[in-house]
Order: structure tokens, then C-alpha cells, then sequence
């Protein structure tokens, strides 16, 4: 695990005030974890940890429902990383 998405699992779990940390593949939505109010400022962290700017379409609840899809497109891309480096 990259210390990105250790340091989003941890932002979201003190966030909802939880007594442990979020596995990495439950699916945030479904589960109730992530609801409308958080869900701008989630996609803005994860955009502050990657140095990406994420682009709102069909795609994004795909991308980030889980911390698992999160690192597969935004800390585990090398293009993301090389875009964050720049």
C-alpha cells in the first residue's frame, strides 16, 4: 500500500469518526461510508495526494467507490505519478 492511500484511509476513517480502518475493497458507497456531502471533499483529497486533477464524468464513481479502485487509478498509474512528479 502506498503512503497516499494509507494517508486517504486514514483522512476518511477520522473523518467518519470509525474505531478502525476502512478495508481497502468495501465498496464506500453502498456501504453508507461515503455519502453526497463528503464525497466533493474526498475527490479533492485524493486529488491533493496524486496531483491530479480529477475530471467529473460517467467514469468517477467507478474509480473512486472503493480505496482500492482509488490507488489502481490515481497512486498506482504511472502516468498519474509521472504527472504528479511534474
Amino acid at each position: 500500500m502506498s503512503a497516499q492511500l494509507e494517508e486517504l484511509r486514514t483522512w476518511l476513517t477520522e473523518k467518519k469518526k470509525l474505531n478502525q480502518p476502512i478495508p481497502l475493497d468495501v465498496d464506500l458507497i453502498e456501504t453508507g461510508i461515503m455519502d453526497s456531502l463528503l464525497f466533493a471533499e474526498y475527490v479533492m483529497m485524493i486529488e491533493e495526494l496524486s496531483g491530479i486533477e480529477i475530471e467529473v464524468d460517467d467514469d468517477l464513481l467507478d474509480q473512486v467507490k472503493s480505496l482500492q479502485q482509488v490507488y489502481k487509478y490515481y497512486f498506482d498509474n504511472p502516468q498519474a505519478n509521472a504527472s504528479a512528479m511534474a
